[in-house]
């Protein structure tokens, strides 16, 4: 589920792209009915890990597989944007924002009877971006396509990212 690129990296179509095995603890403890009487061992065995799925219909099949599977349980599910997606959307919000102040020094200039305007300083924080990418993700149902309709199979859509950049630009009007 993983296919790894010659530098050891996820390839760009792997549906998995990082996993880790947090922690496992076993156990056993010895029950004992009311007369004392030593029931039968129960052992237990936990473990966590994180599963980094770049493909939703592989999420969907995986998710489905172990919250089939007794003793089994998912505790949560949440999405966010590769490094690489974050990163283009964070350049092209910025480029967005600059091309969005030019057009407004144009109108402003035009107002005062200059024509053009060069940009003399242009800023902005990283703290000045407004990144939601912890957006919640749907999940439907949808049936399984054998007979009787088979098992149930989660299907997860992401809802939308906004991500907005500010920034200050100072022009001289010409």
């Amino acid at each position: 589920m993983s296919p790894k690129t010659p530098f050891g990296e996820a390839s760009a179509t792997a549906p998995v792209t990082h996993w880790t095995n947090k922690t496992l603890s076993t156990g056993s403890h010895q029950l004992r009915d009311e007369k004392g009487k030593a029931l039968p061992r129960r052992y237990t065995a936990h473990t966590s890990f994180e599963v980094k799925f770049q493909d939703f219909s592989a999420l969907g099949s995986f998710a489905s597989t172990l919250s089939a599977m007794p003793h089994v349980s998912i505790h949560s599910i949440s999405w966010r944007l590769t490094d690489v997606t974050r990163m283009n959307m964070n350049r092209t919000s910025r480029q967005d924002a600059v091309k969005d102040a030019i057009k407004k020094a144009i109108d402003y200039a035009s107002a005062v009877g200059k024509e053009e305007v060069r940009a003399e300083s242009i800023s902005d924080t990283e703290n000045g971006h407004s990144f939601h990418h912890a957006a919640p993700m749907r999940m439907m149902q949808t049936r399984g396509g054998g007979p009787g309709g088979g098992p149930e199979e989660l299907s997860f859509e992401p809802e939308d990212v906004e991500l907005t950049s500010s920034v200050t630009v100072n022009f001289i009007a010409e």
